[in-house]
């Protein structure tokens, strides 16, 4: 399975085992070292490729009154757009993130109007070692800036409380225009960096903004996204990682699977 035909990034070599998770039997049948993913944003894959990949699959969605019980394979973006017709909110100020319930919850994923937990009830995840289950409370999950307490953890599912709200279809087609006006139209993994704005201004006083390595730029419209210009590979782009890094105190935010 080659992994850059499955990433944002479309960078990646092959993964040798390669699983799709459809229910919690499937992920009991296998053993769970290996790389998760979800819809592939937020992560970038060595050239070399990876081991294992555990692909989360897990697409319920059952919305009863203002309670949404919706599985981590679910997209986002899908999440908020059913949400927004059923005139509830709660998903949709998240709606222009890309990604999955699970890859958000993990990362605590936020942007200008707030983040993945903040109306959320609770989580369920499985332990990567014991393969026990566990319910988690909002207060349990160690929500932090783009930072959760799921890093040993597959998540499965989670529990919202909606609220009722009105004009939320036009909020979400507003959101959804702006991605498409103000961020960069190649392929990337989104911000690198964890800060306001993902260090944009940081990485701009570095004097960084348009710098190559090979067919990865640092971007000139929104500088804390690296792009693959077309072929570009993951060495490239880590190079130039590397060289924000190296006058920055930046902390990176995007995955590296090695």
């Amino acid at each position: 399975m080659e992994l850059k035909n499955r990433t944002s990034y479309k960078i990646g070599g092959p993964a040798k085992r390669f699983h799709i998770i459809k229910s919690l039997k499937d992920l009991m049948a296998i053993d769970l070292n290996g790389y998760i993913l979800g819809a592939g944003t937020n992560i970038l894959v060595s050239d070399r490729g990876v081991d294992k990949v555990i692909k989360i699959e897990l697409n319920d969605f059952k919305l009863t009154g203002t309670r949404l019980v919706v599985g981590a394979g679910f997209l986002l973006k899908k999440a908020g757009l059913i949400t927004a017709k059923k005139g509830l909110k709660g998903l949709v100020h998240v709606s222009g993130i890309p990604g999955t319930i699970g890859g958000a919850i993990i990362m605590n994923a936020g942007a200008s109007l707030g983040t993945i937990s903040d109306y959320l009830i609770s989580v369920k995840a499985l332990n990567r070692k014991t393969k026990k289950v566990k319910l988690f409370t909002k207060e349990e999950c160690g929500f932090g800036h783009r930072t959760s307490a799921f890093h040993d953890w597959i998540v499965l599912s989670a529990i919202f409380q909606m609220k009722p709200a009105k004009n939320l279809i036009e909020l979400y087609n507003r959101i959804q225009e702006k991605r498409k006006r103000d961020y960069p139209s190649f392929p990337s993994a989104g911000c690198w960096f964890k800060g306001s704005w993902g260090g944009n201004d940081i990485i701009r006083k570095a004097k960084m903004v348009g710098e190559w390595e090979g067919r990865a730029v640092v971007s000139p419209m929104f500088p804390s996204f690296i792009l693959n210009t077309g072929g570009a590979t993951s060495k490239e782009v880590l190079t130039l990682v590397k060289r924000i890094q190296d006058k920055t105190n930046l902390e990176l935010e995007i995955v590296v699977w090695k």
